[in-house]
């Protein structure tokens, strides 16, 4: 019974993190926002699997959680250093 209220739980929650994330993207006009909203989509994701691989007891999807981590980071990283290295400025 307790496993059943903690995966509803979750469920919401991660619901409600995408919500509010998508509602963020649509209405910012900064691509940084938009940038920073697609990191924070992809955590959630990272967070929704790491739940149900920890949940189910299947470890091996944790060492993928690791490595869509490290693959977003330096795509953010890389995504970051274009923007700045623009000439026009950001709308």
């Amino acid at each position: 019974m307790i496993n059943l209220i903690f995966n509803i739980t979750t469920v919401v929650l991660l619901s409600l993190a995408v919500l509010l994330t998508l509602w963020t993207t649509v209405r910012s006009a900064s691509i940084w926002v938009k940038l920073v909203a697609l990191e924070v989509l992809v955590n959630i994701f990272i967070c929704g699997v790491g739940i149900w691989a920890v949940t189910r007891d299947f470890p091996a999807l944790l060492d993928i959680c690791i490595a869509l981590s490290l693959i977003m980071f330096l795509s953010t990283v890389a995504y970051c250093q274009f923007l700045s290295n623009r000439s026009t400025p950001d709308v």
